[in-house]
């Protein structure tokens, strides 16, 4: 009775299946990525649509296709060698902007995969491409571009410490220089609207020139947002 009971408790409050699926994936590429693959070679990982994706209209729910995106990234990272190399030098890779496209939903029980490509990378930061496609049709139900931050080293440290030497990013495509450029604009709004709240707090009124000085120091405090 205790273990049914523990059992409950944890399925209620906890994602149990997904911690299972974590560790039975990572024992998976711990048998299959022997072979490390090259940085330009597309990552694809296979999924299916269960009773615990469903929405109220018996849809995949939206959140669960940026979880099935998280597995496969990992995916990537480990079959590159990137995983490890992130290890030992000490650091770790958080997701930072994400957009994503639904086109068609995927229903119960569709078979699906995940097809992941490094578009572009600059010093501290990764930028994936990643597609979902159903398998009996080979549509693209849902595409989403994902920005990895470095955290407590950077990116080109990983690939050294990878490869033996930093390879040459790939050029990025204009919609993905579009995204960084609207990411990069929406970061500067929220980095104003910072600065006006913290001068408004000090002394009640604005100027130009102190909310000039304010934005200066925000962007040296702000810089890795």
């Amino acid at each position: 009775m205790a273990v049914v009971e523990i059992l409950l408790f944890l399925f209620v409050f906890f994602e149990v299946h997904y911690f299972v699926r974590f560790f039975f994936h990572g024992l998976y590429l711990k048998i299959v990525s022997n072979k490390k693959r090259k940085l330009e070679e597309e990552g694809i990982v296979y999924g299916i649509c269960t009773t615990m994706d469903l929405d109220f209209l018996f849809h995949m729910n939206n959140a669960r296709y940026l979880r099935e995106l998280d597995f496969s990234r990992i995916d990537f990272y480990v079959r590159n060698g990137l995983y490890e190399a992130i290890r030992s030098v000490g650091g770790g890779m958080v997701q930072s902007a994400c957009s994503i496209r639904y086109r068609k939903p995927v229903t119960l029980f569709q078979v699906f995969r995940i097809r992941s490509k490094l578009l572009y990378y600059d010093e501290r930061n990764a930028y994936f491409e990643q597609r979902l496609e159903t398998i009996h049709d080979n549509f693209v139900r849902a595409i989403a571009l994902t920005k990895q931050t470095t955290v407590g080293t950077t990116f080109e440290a990983v690939l050294q410490n990878a490869y033996g030497f930093v390879p040459e990013s790939p050029i990025p495509t204009s919609d993905l220089r579009k995204w960084i450029e609207s990411n990069d604009l929406s970061s500067q709004r929220l980095q104003t609207e910072l600065s006006k709240i913290k001068y408004e707090t000090n002394d009640g009124k604005t100027s130009k020139d102190k909310l000039q000085n304010g934005l200066s120091a925000n962007r040296e405090e702000l810089k890795g947002d």
